[in-house]
């Protein structure tokens, strides 16, 4: 007696929802990290600031040059991580990977 998982429809619609579900699960950990990665380079910048204000207040502020490429490199990896542009992927772009893949 043959199951519904047997049938061909429905394990072709499993599939696609393990897929579904891995992707989503991709960029659901991808953007965590991210607000990780963003708090600790928050509390960096703090301590450098901390740093600069116990060792030479007034003085220069050499902190800003860390500081701005924390900035740069959260903009960068956000634009990445929330997929906007230039990083914004396409599906054609996604199936010519995977049958690049497939033909290795």
């Amino acid at each position: 007696m043959a199951t519904e998982t047997s049938n061909p429809a429905t394990l072709a619609a499993s599939a696609a929802g393990d897929d579904t579900m891995r992707r989503a699960r991709r960029r659901v950990i991808a953007r965590a990290v991210y607000l990780a990665v963003l708090v600790s380079w928050a509390a960096l910048s703090v301590a450098l600031v901390a740093i600069w204000f116990m060792t030479t207040p007034g003085g220069y502020f050499w902190p800003v040059w860390p500081i701005v490429n924390f900035v740069v490199a959260a903009l960068v990896w956000g634009l990445a991580v929330y997929q906007r542009f230039p990083f914004r992927v396409s599906e054609r772009r996604v199936r010519e990977e995977i049958a690049r893949l497939r033909a290795e």
